[in-house]
């Protein structure tokens, strides 16, 4: 009996770092975007920092709180060096379809770093910034009756 018990807690354990894997790339296809989303290629007078913001990037928010959710930026449009139109989208659940939304946000900039804020309609503070490796380093926070949570992400720009 002992040997079967032991027999099979590792089938399970093989099962499970198999099929992680198939599970993640399975999580990232569940991410929605708008039909009509198009990224418009940023005016060329702006500075390097800013264009680059311009573009998909997809990554996985991850917080102390549960397990990470796989989510993708799309910097539609930068109006300005202070306004761009982002496209949002975060999955559900590693087994149901993504929520998107569009909004407005706002582009930073300190020094040489820049980056990109929003409130996000369920009242999260949503910032990112543009790493020195081309990475976007983000934060959300959001506060609930059990105290503030942070969510955190490093998203990678998809060709």
């Amino acid at each position: 009996m002992k040997t079967i018990m032991i027999l099979l807690v590792a089938m399970a354990a093989v099962l499970v770092i198999t099929l992680t894997p198939i599970i993640r790339s399975q999580a990232a296809s569940t991410i929605q975007l708008p039909d009509d989303f198009k990224v418009v290629p940023p005016d060329p007078s702006l500075s390097e920092g800013i264009k680059a913001l311009s573009g998909k990037w997809t990554g996985e928010w991850v917080s102390s709180r549960g397990s990470p959710i796989p989510a993708m930026l799309v910097v539609e449009e930068i109006i300005s060096e202070t306004n761009t139109i982002i496209v949002h989208s975060v999955a559900t659940s590693r087994w149901s379809e993504g929520i998107w939304q569009r909004h407005k946000a706002e582009i930073w900039t300190k020094g040489k770093k820049v980056g990109i804020f929003f409130r996000a309609e369920n009242g999260r503070k949503i910032e990112f910034t543009l790493k020195d490796n081309g990475s976007l380093s983000g934060e959300a926070v959001f506060g609930s009756p059990r105290g503030d949570i942070t969510s955190s992400i490093v998203m990678k720009r998809v060709p």
